[in-house]
């Protein structure tokens, strides 16, 4: 890791805690957004979501 990586994962670090001050808006570029796991997709996959459908009366 280089020197502008640490600088930059101690910025955001410093942002998320800010972020953390009830009704201080702190602002995130993409790039920073993107590091601190603003876009991850961790949501069910269409497939996933059909097989966790229980109906424990055999109706649809």
């Amino acid at each position: 890791m280089n020197k502008t990586d640490e600088v930059t994962k101690e910025l955001i670090r410093e942002k998320l805690l800010d972020a953390a001050t009830p009704g201080y808006a702190v602002e995130f570029d993409a790039r920073e957004a993107e590091q601190a796991g603003a876009f991850a997709e961790d949501g069910l996959s269409e497939a996933d979501a059909a097989d966790s459908v229980h109906d424990e009366n055999g109706g649809a």
